[in-house]
């Protein structure tokens, strides 16, 4: 899966295409199905809890935070889907 970077305003950006030509790469060397999924406020989102923990925390803390939001995002759309 990866991540699909949006502006505020869910318009495509030169971030959006980047990621796409990445999952396209990924397809093809892969050869397996690579699913795009919305990672907007992800960041925000994982910044604001890391804040609440009141321990320090880095650039990368808040991007693995980000990346489970995004996952679990991929999960339940997943999960709704088959119901």
């Amino acid at each position: 899966m990866v991540g699909l970077p949006r502006g505020m305003q869910g318009q495509h950006t030169a971030q959006t295409a980047e990621a796409e030509a990445f999952a396209k790469s990924l397809r093809a060397q892969s050869g397996l199905p690579v699913h795009m999924q919305d990672e907007a406020v992800t960041s925000k989102q994982a910044e604001d809890e890391l804040k609440g923990r009141g321990k320090p925390y880095g650039k990368g803390d808040i991007d693995a935070l980000a990346a489970t939001y995004i996952l679990q995002d991929w999960l339940a759309s997943q999960e709704k889907g088959r119901s």
